[in-house]
């Protein structure tokens, strides 16, 4: 599989550009592309200040899969697509 892993807290032109790359390279490779992110991000984890929710958090990993076309994927799902069980 192709993956990138990173902070997807929204969607700007560098994010559009990883994931341009990350499908031509999934393309190129005949395989599935993955985007790998952390709830909560590494920013919210480790301020002092109030944590975004897990409804937040959601809606904007909901909000890069449809812009990039894809499916979310349980951890579960994550793990057999990638081949780890």
């Amino acid at each position: 599989s192709a993956v990138t892993i990173g902070n997807f807290d929204g969607l700007h032109l560098g994010h559009q550009k990883i994931f341009e790359q990350l499908n031509a390279e999934a393309k190129r490779l005949d395989t599935h592309s993955c985007l790998m992110t952390f709830e909560p991000l590494p920013r919210e984890y480790f301020s002092k200040g109030k944590l975004a929710s897990n409804e937040q958090l959601v809606e904007r990993i909901v909000q890069v899969s449809n812009i990039m076309g894809r499916e979310i994927a349980s951890p579960d799902e994550a793990r057999k697509i990638l081949g780890l069980i």
